[in-house]
């Protein structure tokens, strides 16, 4: 009779652990418990504002990539000065908040028109090595004031490859090469680009896809009505792949800021969002899968497509299996981040 009740025990307690397993697992609870450890996630951190963003949101990023340093053909550096203090700047605020975080510093940023000019000019002008070599001097000085290996690499937001029209493929060739000079094993070399269906041509160099270590994949760059919403995206990385890209070296960032359906420029930003909606973004759910894990939301007379945390899960993890084995996940940025934990995406997208 003991023995029985032993049993039974052992039996209503296994199913117990069977239904709490299966609530865990189910994202619809926001609960979705994703492989130990949690995944690597990049954050553009532009500018610091102080009190944008909180040590315990902060804590969900591993890597931050800080003010965009500015190059400037006509300077006697190619780095502007200013672009470099400003980065470490963001750098020191950031280690008051949350120390021991790891950093790229991305070079470029502007207009693309400003970029292309200044790029295509060190390219074609033989400053490439130049180049390389003052973002290795500027990492080094870095990383020699803080006193660890805090830098890892660096990130070149030219957009490119990409953007039909204005791609000089043998300009990024002769960059990519004279950056795995110089910074490598060192340092990383991650490039920004632009998510358009040109990537499947521009990428098709394995010579170019082995010296680059990763590959940010821009989701939130899009003009058209369908923010970020993976249709054009998915597409895009599908022919990255095809074209001999491995899934490993891929890092797709999401947006952490809306635009109206219209496809007006207008935006607005997650943080925003969670400050009004708050409750609403907690219990608000989808069935949804890609590509229309967006939720219509009207606000002031305008209507924006926005994303919730358990949105943002699904989302990430479909991704996943689209792509297995990516070499974690992005946003921008950090500062958009909602302030409570429990609404933060970057704290959805790093535990999904």
């Amino acid at each position: 009779m003991n023995d029985l009740k032993i049993l039974l025990i052992v039996l209503c307690f296994s199913y117990l652990l069977f239904i709490f397993s299966l609530f865990l697992y189910n994202p619809h609870h926001g609960l979705a418990v994703r492989r130990v450890p949690p995944r690597t996630l990049y954050s553009y951190f532009p500018f610091y504002r102080r009190g944008t963003v909180s040590a315990d949101i902060l804590a969900s990023v591993d890597v931050i990539i800080p003010a965009f340093i500015r190059i400037d053909v006509g300077e006697p550096t190619l780095l502007v000065a200013d672009a470099v203090v400003a980065a470490n700047k963001v750098i020191d605020e950031i280690e008051k908040l949350s120390p021991g975080k790891q950093y790229i510093f991305s070079v470029g940023g502007g207009s693309p028109g400003t970029q292309q000019k200044n790029f295509v000019q060190i390219t074609t002008g033989g400053q490439a090595d130049k180049l390389a070599q003052e973002i290795r001097v500027t990492i080094d000085e870095t990383n020699h004031r803080l006193g660890r290996h805090a830098v890892i690499g660096v990130d070149i937001d030219w957009e490119q490859p990409g953007q039909k029209g204005w791609f000089d493929k043998e300009g990024f060739r002769t960059l990519v090469a004279a950056l795995h000079r110089v910074l490598h094993p060192d340092y990383k070399i991650h490039f920004a680009v632009y998510p358009d269906n040109y990537l499947y041509y521009s990428l098709d160099d394995s010579k170019i896809v082995e010296q680059i270590d990763n590959i940010f994949v821009m989701a939130y760059d899009n003009m058209s009505k369908d923010n970020a919403s993976m249709t054009w995206v998915v597409p895009s990385v599908r022919k990255m792949v095809q074209a001999g890209v491995p899934t490993e070296k891929l890092i797709i960032l999401q947006p952490l800021y809306f635009r109206k359906i219209d496809g007006n420029h207008t935006a607005i930003t997650y943080h925003s969002v969670a400050e009004i909606m708050n409750e609403q973004l907690r219990t608000m759910n989808t069935d949804d899968t890609l590509p229309s894990l967006m939720h219509p939301w009207r606000y002031q007379g305008e209507t924006y497509d926005v994303i919730t945390p358990t949105m943002m899960t699904l989302r990430v993890q479909e991704l996943d299996r689209e792509f297995p084995g990516m070499d974690g996940s992005g946003i921008w940025e950090i500062g958009q981040d909602a302030k409570t934990p429990s609404l933060s995406l970057a704290r959805a997208i790093k535990y999904s």
